[in-house]
């Protein structure tokens, strides 16, 4: 799982599933909204906050590049 998005108040997320012989079983992708858990109504990031998530940005993963963000045990 990757993000593919991050705006100021939302995030999309992308994945792919393999199966056992690494070949590529389904993939997706999700839209998230950043929510104030007081008010529930939606929030923008702040800069630290968005920093923290930066690590897991990639801009476009195909099926076959996804296969370096697996990690093997």
């Amino acid at each position: 799982m990757w993000i593919s998005e991050l705006k100021n108040a939302s995030a999309i997320m992308q994945f792919c599933f393999y199966n056992q012989q690494k070949i590529l079983a389904a993939e997706g992708w999700q839209k998230g909204l950043f929510v104030d858990r007081q008010t529930m109504r939606p929030r923008r990031l702040h800069p630290e906050e968005r920093s923290l998530f930066l690590t897991y940005m990639h801009s476009k993963v195909d099926a076959q590049g996804a296969n370096s963000l697996i990690a093997t045990p």
